[in-house]
């Protein structure tokens, strides 16, 4: 026990001392800080997953409170995808951190993960957000974009990103399309992106390998051609388009999409997806 608790910071020593033995059994947060160092990856499931998913929002928040220091300091891999336990993940985001893939309710908890990643996990080489249950909603919040460029483009070692069902801003695309070690994009793309790839600072993704692009609100194929042929071509591998648009408006832009992927030189996989027809339709 002595031992143990030499490696504990002195205010959570005395937190355990004073604190609700229910809440808080003593022998498993000692237990913590003893196997908390050789952690390297994390998984917090959602709440309908039932295996293996026995924190209680109490002993986190009693963390919180009381523990000043990273509390799994060698954490290379973050999997959180709880909402019932979401405000609680930034916690777990250290230096350390290599990957992180998460799925925030609503955009106030979005914002305070991606301020945690900005400033304590620089390097951070993959991030995964997926926004499908606020879809609509951050695109008309400037805090939230905001915050967005603010942090990706504070991330300088990312080599793969996916931000679902959000226009990214276009200082934002515009500081990935420049990274040199980028690999794997997933991304919406729609008019307000338009200038992203017109501009003089766009770096076309020269290592990108693996892409995937969901095309919004264009009245035409033409914007989505302009951004295909902006990309560098060589290192391509693997091109999923998904399409809001139903069908195509004739044969002629099937054509020059299909023209536009043939300048892939190394393209084994190319996926082309449309809604599913409606009984309406």
């Amino acid at each position: 026990y002595a031992d143990i608790c030499s490696m504990v910071h002195p205010s959570f020593v005395n937190a355990l001392q004073t604190s609700s033995r229910d809440v808080v059994p003593e022998a498993n947060w000692l237990r913590l800080q003893h196997h908390a160092s050789r952690v390297k990856s994390l998984l917090v499931p959602h709440e309908s997953w039932r295996q293996g998913c026995n924190v209680r929002e109490e002993e986190l928040a009693f963390l919180a409170r009381h523990h000043p220091d990273p509390i799994l300091p060698r954490l290379q891999h973050l999997q959180w995808y709880n909402w019932d336990l979401f405000k609680f993940a930034p916690l777990f985001v250290h230096n350390t951190l290599r990957t992180l893939d998460c799925d925030p309710l609503d955009r106030d908890e979005l914002c305070p993960i991606l301020e945690r990643v900005r400033t304590t996990a620089p390097r951070v080489q993959k991030l995964v957000v997926f926004s499908n249950n606020f879809w609509g909603v951050v695109n008309d919040t400037h805090e939230v974009l905001s915050g967005i460029t603010i942090t990706i483009c504070a991330l300088s070692y990312l080599t793969e990103f996916t931000f679902t069902h959000i226009t990214l801003p276009t200082e934002t695309l515009l500081h990935l399309s420049r990274l040199t070690q980028f690999t794997i994009l997933a991304l919406t793309i729609t008019e307000l992106n338009v200038e992203a790839w017109r501009s003089r600072s766009w770096g076309g993704f020269p290592a990108l390998q693996h892409l995937t692009l969901t095309c919004g609100n264009f009245a035409s194929i033409a914007p989505i051609l302009t951004f295909l042929h902006a990309l560098r071509k060589f290192n391509l591998v693997h091109l999923s388009l998904h399409h809001d648009r139903r069908v195509l408006a004739d044969a002629n832009e099937f054509h020059q999409l299909i023209s536009a992927v043939m300048y892939f030189p190394h393209l084994t996989l190319l996926v082309i997806r449309f809604p599913e027809p409606t009984s309406q339709s």
